[in-house]
Formats: C-alpha cells, sequence, structure tokens
C-alpha cells in the first residue's frame, strides 16, 4: 500500500515509477514477482489515469516475463488469477 501511495505522489514521474516496476519484475527473486506485480496491479486499480496508459504500453513483455520467472505453478495460476481481474482495465 505504501509503494502505490508513492506512485500516487509521483504521477508527475509516472514513467520512471512504471520503467522501475517493469524492471523490478525482470531483474527480482523469482519469489518475488508475483508481489511485485500486485503492486502493479494495485497501482493501476488504486489510481488509474496516466499509469493506466504507461502499464498497457509494456503489459505483455512485462507479464509475460513474470510468468516464465515465476518459481511454481501455484504462483503462475496466481498469476493467471490476477489477469482474470483485468477484462476491461487497460484500454
Amino acid at each position: 500500500n505504501s509503494l502505490t501511495m508513492v506512485a500516487g505522489e509521483n504521477v508527475s514521474a509516472g514513467g520512471v515509477v512504471v520503467a522501475l516496476v517493469e524492471d523490478r519484475v525482470r531483474r527480482c527473486a523469482p519469489e518475488h514477482v508475483l508481489p511485485t506485480v500486485y503492486l502493479l496491479d494495485s497501482i493501476v486499480k488504486n489510481l488509474g489515469g496516466v499509469y493506466l496508459d504507461l502499464f498497457a504500453r509494456g503489459l505483455v513483455p512485462t507479464m509475460a516475463a513474470a510468468y516464465q520467472r515465476a518459481p511454481d505453478e501455484p504462483t503462475r495460476a496466481a498469476l493467471l488469477r490476477l489477469l482474470g481481474t483485468w477484462p476491461g482495465l487497460f484500454p
């Protein structure tokens, strides 16, 4: 929640925030992939606006990286459940 609040306080630097989250998905330890994607989810659902557009630009490669890096099947299943909450969310 606090990282979502930080993103909300820094909308003017939204591109940097999005780049950092996307980079974190690709570089964090596999067991941190799901919490990082949950952060992405929290930002777009709670803040929306510019973050929806910015995350949408790299969403497919970011989620593909998350799925590939997931450490186990339960984590992959959680990622797929999360994707199921996004219909109509992104432009």
